[in-house]
């Protein structure tokens, strides 16, 4: 071989290596070890919940449970629920407890989609996803809230952007997408470390056998898989709450910083969103868009921001607006559920994740009535 040739040959096989390497990151087993926190762990389990909802609520399953359930009502016996509840919102939607759902509503299966930092853009990536696959959900429930909407929030392009989409969703929606972000998640589609890029820190507990945090990212792993994508953390975790009230307040600050800064609603994410509001009104989909509470430190800055009280304001009408008959179950004013502890100041304690749910399950009548008007 010539030494010309072996000098075109060698970039090429640098080039080979390189991308060998990269797809490492690819691997579950690498990324436990080397990711800062579990977020990815949520996002990867919500593609295996999708597969797992087309499988027990394909349009054959669907009526082989509800025939089942008529004959069990007859025979006394208990059968498998058969219908099917979709959740899909944020953090503050993840960490109901799911064997607590099973015994309050026991007709009900959940698959909770919900993510940290979730944005409507994959309200829209997920629901496509359900109905392509033939399911039809019973019930639906989106969250909503101003920081959703923020243009300049760098939460979408952290996690949803990161984490979440496929190429034919960005394909068929290169439109309504930034640039800037339609080349980051190229970017992370082509290179796995640029998508799950190791954290130092736990590189360096992994070097010294003394990795802390595998126990969390198991057990993030197990539990997400055994619930149906309901969220395991040790923020918040039952019988914990923040007792000092400054400590909310300063939580507060930086979370409102961080989601509400430099607010300018975003078209993009109202676009998405009204896709997913269309995509359940024309499968005739019950519908409740419900807005979980925040501590009352984090409420108070909120209105008192002069700015972003007036987009508030605006999100509320275009809202309005958009979700046409279905309901809306507004918690931010502490009614018809007040949660008194909190972890932070966007968090409530784990003990009122499940009351918000059992409220938002008593307006499953109402959202079946809406849903049916919708199509009069």
């Amino acid at each position: 071989m010539t030494r010309e040739a072996k000098l075109l040959i060698l970039p090429g096989l640098l080039l080979l290596a390189f991308f060998l390497v990269d797809k490492l990151f690819l691997l579950r087993t690498v990324r436990i070890h080397t990711q800062k926190d579990p977020t990815s762990l949520y996002y990867e389990y919500k593609y295996e919940l999708l597969e797992k909802l087309a499988l027990e609520f394909s349009p054959e399953s669907a009526r082989e449970r509800k025939e089942a359930a008529e004959r069990a009502k007859e025979s006394g016996q208990i059968a498998r629920p058969h219908r099917a509840l979709v959740v899909i919102g944020s953090s503050r939607l993840l960490f109901f407890d799911y064997d607590t759902f099973r015994r309050n509503h026991s007709e009900w299966e959940v698959y909770n989609f919900s993510v940290p930092v979730n944005s409507p853009a994959y309200y829209a990536y997920i629901l496509e996803r359900i109905y392509e696959s033939g399911v039809r959900p019973d019930y639906l429930i989106l969250e909503s809230d101003p920081f959703q909407f923020n243009e300049f929030s760098p939460g979408f392009r952290r996690s949803n952007l990161q984490y979440s989409f496929d190429l034919r969703f960005i394909l068929s929606n290169f439109d309504r997408f930034d640039r800037d972000d339609v080349s980051a998640f190229l970017g992370r589609w082509l290179f796995a470390g640029m998508k799950y890029p190791p954290h130092p820190d736990r590189l360096s507990m992994l070097i010294n056998g003394n990795d802390r945090l595998l126990p969390l990212f198991l057990e993030t792993d197990r539990y997400t898989r055994e619930t149906n994508g309901c969220g395991f953390s040790p923020i918040p975790v039952p019988g914990w709450f923040e007792k000092d009230f400054a400590t909310l307040a300063i939580s507060s600050e930086g979370t409102k910083g961080w989601l509400y800064g430099n607010y300018t609603e975003s078209e993009t994410q109202w676009s998405f969103f009204e896709s997913a509001l269309a995509l359940a009104r024309e499968n005739k989909t019950p519908l409740l868009v419900i807005r979980p509470q925040v501590s009352r430190p984090m409420q108070r800055q909120l209105e008192e921001d002069e700015r972003i009280a007036f987009y508030t304001e605006s999100w509320r009408k275009r809202l309005d607006k958009a979700r046409a008959r279905a309901p809306f179950l507004d918690l931010s004013a502490g009614e018809p559920f007040y949660c008194n502890a909190f972890v932070d100041g966007a968090h409530m304690a784990m003990e009122c994740y499940d009351p918000v749910l059992d409220e938002a399950m008593k307006r499953y009548t109402e959202a079946r009535d809406g849903a049916s008007a919708n199509h009069r």
